[in-house]
């Protein structure tokens, strides 16, 4: 088996979806390719619940208060490599501040953070101030360039995950529409998360301890071509095997906002998925406030063309064995979790 960069690794947010499911495939990929290295993985989070496959799975699980400078810098102590995965909370930015610095005191020879494509459009867009989520994100990239040099870290930024699509599925399956606040013409980016998890995993373990060969950004995005959200409903039709044609309706994002903040009440969100890989609780669970208020920002800056982008750093990272999924693709891999919502 190959050796690793790095001997002790840590990753936040674990109570968000990308943390876990991250942290999920950390552990198991490592334990697949790296078995005969030592190695130790702490799994930073602010509740334990609904994290114990992940202890089963040989991590460490920490419970902290990200605020708490002091006790971060002693739950990073000894860490080589930090994956830190911002959560969409209202103190989003003070508490990636702490852990970014908490990592410099820390000595932490690499830090890789989560970061949002479309983050360079809060330079651009007409109303920056009501982009709370994409203010933060962009503020903290700036405090990692500060804190670490070009050879010690690295950005990862990606657009719109394909499994967004579970929440929309209720008017899937009551109307046969879907729904976004996009203009049916607009291109925009989506890719799974599961490729994204893998080439993060796959970077994460090449790129520490290398900085020759260092980049500090990548950007993860479809390498053809976006979709319009037209083709993604017959993408959504063709690929879950609907006899009837799904349609594509724009919504206000107002009302989108309240009918997510409703639906997430109904039984559907409040059951696993079948895919306890990815999610470590029910989607209710996740879909918060401040979650729904992202992704209703992420539309927003999708519909001035900020993620109408176009690169090869998933294809890259992911190598030329695994292609990412095209969306037809993903909606047919996982009919399972989008029959939860019948």
């Amino acid at each position: 088996m190959s050796s690793l960069p790095f001997q002790t690794c840590a990753i936040t947010g674990l109570d968000g979806v990308l943390g876990y499911a991250q942290s999920f495939h950390f552990l198991t990929r490592l334990h697949e390719e790296f078995g005969d290295n030592k190695f130790e993985v702490r799994l930073l989070c602010r509740t334990r619940s609904g994290l114990d496959e992940l202890e089963k799975m040989g991590g460490r699980v920490i419970q902290t208060d990200y605020r708490n400078k002091k006790e971060l810098v002693e739950h990073l102590s000894g860490v080589d490599y930090v994956l830190f995965v911002p959560e969409m909370t209202e103190t989003m930015l003070i508490d990636g501040i702490s852990v970014i610095e908490a990592a410099k005191r820390a000595s932490v020879k690499y830090i890789a953070m989560y970061s949002s494509l479309g983050v360079h459009g809060i330079l651009q867009t007409e109303r920056p101030m009501d982009l709370d989520s994409f203010r933060s994100l962009y503020c903290l990239e700036s405090v990692m360039a500060k804190q670490f040099g070009d050879d010690q870290r690295c950005v990862f930024r990606i657009p719109f995950i394909a499994q967004m699509f579970y929440l929309l599925m209720v008017w899937v399956e009551e109307e046969n529409k879907l729904y976004m606040p996009m203009s049916p013409g607009r291109r925009f980016a989506v890719v799974d998360m599961e490729d994204v998890l893998r080439a993060v995993f796959n970077l994460s373990v090449c790129v520490p301890g290398r900085p020759e060969d260092n980049r500090t950004l990548f950007e993860f995005t479809p390498s053809q071509r976006c979709m319009t959200p037209d083709e993604m409903a017959t993408a959504m039709t063709h690929g879950l095997g609907r006899t009837q044609e799904i349609s594509y309706q724009t919504i206000d994002s107002r009302r989108l906002r309240k009918d997510l903040q409703e639906i997430r009440k109904r039984k559907q969100f409040n059951e696993h998925l079948p895919s306890r890989e990815l999610f470590a609780h029910p989607l209710g669970v996740y879909l918060t406030n401040d979650m729904i208020d992202h992704l209703l920002d992420l539309w927003e800056l999708a519909e001035e063309g900020h993620l109408d982008r176009v690169t090869n750093d998933l294809q890259m990272a992911l190598g030329k064995d695994h292609p990412p999924k095209e969306l037809e693709e993903f909606f047919k891999a996982n009919r399972g979790n989008f029959e939860h919502f019948k």
